[in-house]
């Protein structure tokens, strides 16, 4: 069954505020910001795509969709 284009751009619409309400929980919109100690990824807990901070002793990280390690 093909997917209209409405369907698709509530889609993206949708991906793009929960990426903007995860840079606004981490405080910054720089690249740079996001590299150092953090990663874009999928959390095998909650499923969301977050970003992931790496914990002090480095290693393991922390979602920040959900708080849990991964």
């Amino acid at each position: 069954m093909a997917t209209t284009a409405e369907r698709l751009r509530n889609r993206e619409e949708d991906l793009l505020k929960r990426y903007l309400r995860a840079l606004a929980r981490e405080g910054g919109t720089n690249e740079m910001e996001v590299g150092r100690g953090r990663e874009l990824r999928t959390c095998p807990e909650c499923g969301e795509r977050a970003i992931a901070r790496l914990e002090p002793s480095g290693t393991w990280y922390v979602c920040s969709a959900c708080g849990r390690y991964t």
